[in-house]
């Protein structure tokens, strides 16, 4: 069965994204695993070997691998008590909650378990960014284009959706987004607004029109806004303040505009100053 993982650390978003990962677990019926992947330091990375050279004997050298082995056995220590604390922090789920330490980067891991994953959560901003929650932590833009699954993204505080964002740009390939968003019924229970963006020919709002048509009854209500032109960023933004929702969606398929947006330099503009969590569905 695939799995739910929430790449945890010791940021403050950790929570966050834990009840973010038990939301989607108990809404796809899904195991929740809480992966935290240990990155040693810089200096952990230095060859000191070579140094060594210079008189060193055979006793320094074996006292630096000691010390690397001991300094790797407290970081796997660390690693679980982290675990172990968010664990107990959940509330109780309907399968149990895994955990899962590896060392490495996030996104090797996530990489090395994809035939695992159903989708992955992460914060905004890791530990290197305790104070700074508006920073956007290095692996997420890397994570988007690389990792071959969906992503729910924490900003703050999590709050399970009452209402959503759906951003739509009249491609086979937006309505693919919302077909895996009717065969989950993640949000079925949710207000939805339909945000179309910059594409507002004939053709295009006949198809968003059709699509407004069929989806009437799939949400709690659905209300369909069109915005001519503009940055995609500042536009999202500014709509997810208007109608004060709970949730961004968008589709991450094509090689739309909005898919452009998705991997190009305006990315970090709207994780970095979004309002909503964020679900991008591959």
């Amino acid at each position: 069965m695939k799995k739910i993982i929430a790449c945890v650390d010791g940021s403050p978003l950790a929570s966050s994204v834990c009840q973010a990962g038990a939301w989607l677990s108990e809404r796809l019926a899904a195991p929740l695993v809480l992966l935290h992947s240990i990155e040693k330091d810089r200096s952990a990375n230095v060859n000191l070997a070579g140094n060594i050279g210079l008189g060193a004997n055979e006793t320094l050298l074996q006292e630096l691998a000691e010390h690397d082995a001991q300094k790797s056995k407290l970081l796997k220590a660390h690693s679980k008590a982290l675990l172990e604390q968010l664990q107990q922090s959940l509330p109780e789920l309907n399968h149990p909650v895994e955990t899962l330490e590896r060392f490495g980067d996030v996104n090797h891991t996530l990489s090395d378990i994809k035939s695992l994953i159903r989708c992955y959560v992460m914060g905004r901003s890791g530990e290197d960014h305790i104070n700074e929650t508006h920073l956007v932590g290095s692996h997420i833009e890397s994570a988007l284009r690389v990792i071959d699954r969906s992503l729910l993204l924490t900003v703050g505080k999590f709050k399970q959706p009452h209402s959503f964002l759906l951003a739509y740009d009249g491609t086979e390939q937006a309505n693919l987004a919302i077909e895996r968003l009717l065969e989950t019924k993640l949000l079925a229970n949710c207000d939805c607004h339909l945000v179309m963006i910059g594409n507002t020919s004939h053709a295009t709002k006949d198809a968003f029109d059709k699509e407004l048509s069929r989806l009437e009854s799939q949400f709690a209500s659905i209300t369909a806004h069109f915005v001519d032109g503009g940055n995609i960023a500042e536009t999202l933004l500014a709509k997810q303040l208007e109608l004060n929702v709970d949730l961004t969606v968008m589709g991450a398929f094509s090689h739309s505009k909005v898919r452009q947006f998705f991997v190009g330099s305006n990315t970090l503009k709207l994780i970095a100053n979004s309002s909503t969590s964020l679900l991008v569905i591959k």
